[in-house]
């Protein structure tokens, strides 16, 4: 037997070598093994397609995994992105989906990924294969009393359905649409319909009655001819159609057409933009895509940025770039995602259309040769312009292209071909399997899995600041003074990142009072808005259930816009559990800042654990909630030898302080990197005294920017009384729980994180 691994996990004949139950029995057991922790019970959630032989390689798979210890979690039949949601909910240590995806009932396939939803890294794929094919896995045997148990799931399904509802906005309606959906048999013929449903539409459902062979056969995203006669006959707003394991999808508008790829993905391009969302106006694709996207995106002062063939290179790319929106064309069969905040279907008299990004190309204009291409208006490029040249025109990301194309760095003319992968980085891999125009907008960071060719979406997502050399606080210059002394821009770009500009000339000083900083709100964008966590967990503990879930909680804070996640671990362990850290830290694709009191326990745990941000902050046990700043000044050895040890291991740290510039010059004194301002005193002010406190805040905010301290704010902020603190130009974080939870409570995380991001960033012009 040769390797197991293909591009897209272990697939074959099923029955055939290497897909019989006694190699899968071993490889059960070798993911077992990696996937132990000394610690604690592991579980691997096991899901599948519907094709006759899974319920063979369910079986092996679970007698492997068990026989190693570790408890297997079954949920059935289940979109791929489901069961990567399935994982984080359900806090497992791994998934497998059982499927050969868009191949023939006779082939089956095994694909991993992690708790975290992305793929096995390749050393850990190369890790397994070695464990099996060179029969170490076999000495390897728990004893009796050791072995795992495997669990049926009930609910899965369910909670999928409903999360995939939650991502999208409540001003998006499928009521009065007619759509069809084309479940090929497959994984979603339950999940699709449903949700959709469930969303208001009326569905007509094709091919939902699986019955273990008659997956793929004829229908679905590999023969969407049926979908298309289907939506003409019934006069339906859309059409979609899905492979086996729901990780694609191919769309139809309402006369039964099939939508251009490129089309799609140049809609939610042109969407964005239009809304200010698309991160530094680029769209990442590979070189599949067609030249008239180009000319379409630069028609409107988007850039195009081309990688090689194949999903995660695109991935790679926009990760690289911090880019939100990218796709991949693929052959008959390939896949649409919606993320979340991407264009969705909006009713006109009745009528669907294609989101708000106005007219588009036809397929003529999208199918143009380089020699002679077609603009989105049917124009030739005017004299002299080159298509895609440096005036905001398409780029080739070279080490992503160059040898894609017989070493070319510029990608040749390729035919377009239906179905789009589209990504939009709000957090882990997703894509489409929800089924249909809604049920692909649930791709975000707990519905998919990035797998090198079945993956299909990252919503809203960025990778933890150490991956990119970035520190948690990253504070801005001022951006007058940059402004009024043109040549110091290229120095002040230059500046270390680690400090804040320190302004030295009257002509940037400016006023000091209020009246000061609402004339400089508009500098810059607004402080990021960073979601404490803490009170989720209190209502958790209050019943001493699992639910709700702060780690679940933080990933759709994360999917909204907030920009970093904050957690207490006390010392008395009241709301946030050691397990919650470590599966925050594990998950949190943004920035992670661990509150905490400065004692040796805590900073231990800290440099176990390694957030972005450790920010140390007094605590009482008899206080409901911090009450006051630390006392710096009174206390510079203690925090001295906290503070340095955490910084010497790469940890930033920020001290929470209350707005006095004695103890903004004392963090400094200690060694810290950031101070949080405490708020408490201004929100709870009324007239005079809230003036009072808030001068005290742009004092103290100015003066510990003058240091090189990064600065931050918070307790007590709600929607109300935001504002005034944002427009504080030094203040490059606002730190925000209790209100946010609250309305959350009321309205849902996704629209209380919004709503706070509005007011945030109103708050600068």
């Amino acid at each position: 037997m040769g390797r197991l691994f293909g591009t897209d996990g272990v697939r074959g004949v099923a029955n055939e070598e290497p897909m019989t139950p006694e190699t899968v029995v071993k490889i059960g057991r070798a993911v077992a093994y990696l996937t132990r922790d000394a610690g604690r019970q592991a579980s691997i959630v096991i899901g599948k397609d519907t094709r006759l032989t899974g319920y063979m390689l369910e079986c092996a798979l679970t007698s492997g995994i068990c026989s190693m210890g570790v408890d297997v979690l079954l949920v059935g039949p289940l979109p791929t992105p489901g069961i990567a949601f399935i994982v984080r909910s359900l806090r497992a240590d791994a998934g497998v989906v059982i499927s050969a995806s868009h191949n023939p009932f006779e082939d089956n396939g095994i694909k991993f990924f992690s708790g975290d939803g992305f793929k096995l890294p390749d050393e850990v794929e190369a890790r397994v294969e070695a464990l099996v094919l060179s029969g170490e896995i076999d000495a390897i045997r728990p004893r009796a009393r050791e072995v795992g148990k495997a669990y049926r799931i009930g609910d899965a399904l369910g909670r999928y359905i409903e999360f995939a509802k939650r991502t999208i906005p409540k001003g998006i309606t499928f009521k009065g649409m007619r759509v069809v959906v084309d479940c090929a048999h497959g994984a979603a013929y339950k999940a699709s319909p449903t949700l959709l449903r469930e969303l208001g539409a009326e569905v007509v459902p094709l091919n939902v009655a699986p019955d273990g062979f008659n997956i793929n056969a004829g229908c679905g995203s590999l023969h969407p001819q049926g979908m298309q006669a289907a939506v003409r006959e019934h006069r339906a707003d859309v059409g979609c159609a899905h492979d086996g394991d729901a990780d694609r999808v191919i769309l139809a508008d309402e006369t039964g057409a099939l939508v251009d790829g490129d089309q799609i993905l140049a809609m939610c391009a042109l969407d964005l933009k239009r809304r200010g969302a698309l991160r530094g106006d680029t769209v990442v694709a590979t070189v599949m895509s067609n030249v008239g996207l180009e000319h379409a995106l630069t028609a409107h002062g988007i850039r195009l940025i081309r990688t090689a063939v194949g999903d995660r290179y695109v991935l790679e790319e926009m990760l690289r770039g911090n880019y939100n929106l990218g796709g991949e064309q693929l052959q008959p069969g390939g896949g649409a995602v919606r993320p979340r905040h991407l264009p969705g279907p909006q009713h006109d008299g009745g009528r669907a259309h294609h989101g708000a990004a106005g007219p588009l190309p036809g397929p003529a204009a999208w199918q143009a040769p380089l020699g002679a291409p077609a603009m989105h208006d049917g124009a030739p490029p005017g004299p002299g312009q080159r298509p895609g040249g440096p005036a905001g025109g398409p780029h080739v990301a070279p080490e992503r292209a160059a040898g894609a194309r017989g070493g070319r760095g510029r990608p040749g003319w390729q035919r377009p071909t239906p179905g789009p992968v589209l990504r939009d980085r709000a957090g882990r891999a997703g894509d489409g399997g929800g089924g249909g125009p809604g049920a692909d907008r649930g791709a975000g960071p707990l519905a998919g899995c990035r797998h090198r060719e079945g993956t299909r979406g990252v919503a809203n997502s960025r990778p933890p600041p150490s991956s990119r050399g970035e520190p948690l606080l990253r504070p801005i210059p001022r951006q007058g003074c940059v402004a009024a002394h043109p040549g110091r821009a290229a120095a002040a770009r230059g500046r270390s990142r680690t400090r804040s500009h320190r302004v030295s000339c009257s002509r940037c000083a400016g006023k000091v009072g209020v009246e000061g900083v609402m004339e400089r709100a508009g500098a810059r964008r607004g402080p990021r808005l960073a979601v404490n966590v803490d009170h989720i967990a209190t209502i958790r503990q209050a019943r001493g259930g699992r639910d709700p879930d702060p780690v679940a909680a933080a990933a759709l804070a994360e999917l909204a816009g907030a920009e970093g996640i904050i957690v207490q671990l006390r010392e008395d362990r009241r709301h946030i559990q050691d397990r919650d850290l470590r599966l925050l830290r594990e998950t949190v694709k943004t920035r992670l800042n661990l509150e905490m009191a400065a004692t040796e326990e805590m900073a231990g745990i800290a440099a176990s654990v390694r957030p972005d941000l450790v920010t140390l902050v007094p605590e009482r046990r008899q206080e409901l909630t911090t009450e006051g700043g630390l006392e710096v000044a009174g206390q510079r050895r203690r925090l001295t030898a906290v503070v340095g040890p955490l910084q010497g291991a790469g940890i930033p740290v920020s001290l929470f302080i209350d707005p006095e510039e004695e103890q903004a010059e004392a963090a400094k004194a200690v060694g810290a990197a950031a101070v949080e301002l405490h708020t408490g005193r201004y929100a709870e002010g009324r007239g005079e005294a809230a003036r009072e406190a808030l001068a005290a805040l742009i004092r103290a905010a100015r003066f510990a920017a003058g240091t090189g301290l990064a600065v931050s704010a918070g307790h007590g902020l709600n929607y109300a009384n935001v504002e005034p603190v944002a427009a504080i130009p030094e203040v490059e974080e606002l730190n925000i729980g209790h209100s946010i939870v609250a309305r959350a409570a009321l309205v849902g995380m996704d629209r209380a994180v919004r709503e706070m991001l509005t007011r945030i960033r109103g708050a600068r012009g």
